[in-house]
């Protein structure tokens, strides 16, 4: 060796600082996950119909508007966005915005940057759940050591309906 040290203890060093940032990374996605079902300083989950306690004026058009079979146009399904009262109809499992950076949360339709949900921000929380999965499965096909989230198979469970002719 040119420095007199030997290769290889870098790379042990390297292994070792891995698994490091690794449990500090699994930490920071269960405490995040955590924050959002109701682990925050409002006491609240802001997943729609977890816990006990969730927001109820959620800014979306099908929670909003009554079951009464009538239909709105969006000029007059505009009138519901302003009730004070709860939505009729619970939007289970979908993810509001949230709160804003003084952890501070309004349940109020009319305020979208507290309670809209997005596909967006959805896929982003579908994703994180399904990376807390534990233990983590083997990947379809994999002989090596387990890989977590199999990358194969993650949506074979789903079966989309195919568009009418």
């Amino acid at each position: 060796m040119p420095d007199g040290s030997p290769p290889i203890q870098y790379a042990a060093t390297a292994s070792f600082l891995t698994k490091l940032y690794s449990d500090y990374l699994e930490l920071g996605l269960q405490s995040s996950v955590r924050y959002i079902l109701g682990e925050n300083p409002m006491k609240m989950s802001y997943l729609v119909g977890f816990g006990k306690k969730y927001p109820t004026h959620v800014h979306h058009r099908a929670a909003s508007i009554p079951k009464d079979g009538k239909k709105y146009s969006c000029l007059e399904g505009e009138q519901w966005k302003v009730k004070k009262e709860p939505n009729p109809n619970t939007l289970f499992g979908a993810m509001v915005a949230g709160p804003d950076k003084s952890d501070k949360f309004s349940d109020d339709r009319t305020k979208p940057w507290f309670t809209e949900p997005t596909i967006a921000s959805n896929a982003g929380l579908v994703a994180a759940l399904i990376a807390t999965h534990d233990p983590p499965e083997r990947s379809f096909g994999s002989k090596g050591p387990n890989l977590g989230i199999d990358q194969e198979r993650i949506f074979s469970s789903i079966h989309l309906t195919p568009p009418a002719p």
